[in-house]
């Protein structure tokens, strides 16, 4: 996990119009993490209430039948530097 300053969220043109000390907030809340292409980042069961937002790189967004096949899918990979892709899963 990597540890981001209040600074660096201001990039993010999501929170880009948030007071230094909402952002300072929201720093000290946030965990960052970097994921390996194929890795699970959350599982379609999950009962997980985070939001997740795609920083830099792409993400597949996708949903499987009982028997394994892949039934749906949505890439999300409209990301460039200062901009965020945001799924709510």
């Amino acid at each position: 996990m990597e540890e981001q300053s209040p600074n660096q969220l201001a990039t993010v043109d999501l929170l880009s119009g948030l007071a230094p000390e909402a952002l300072q907030r929201l720093a000290q809340g946030c965990m960052w993490r970097r994921y390996k292409r194929g890795e699970e980042i959350v599982a379609r069961d999950s009962d997980s209430r985070d939001l997740f937002l795609v920083v830099t790189g792409s993400v597949e967004v996708a949903n499987f039948s009982t028997t394994g096949r892949k039934i749906a899918y949505q890439p999300v990979d409209e990301v460039c530097s200062g901009r965020v892709s945001l799924c709510l899963i």
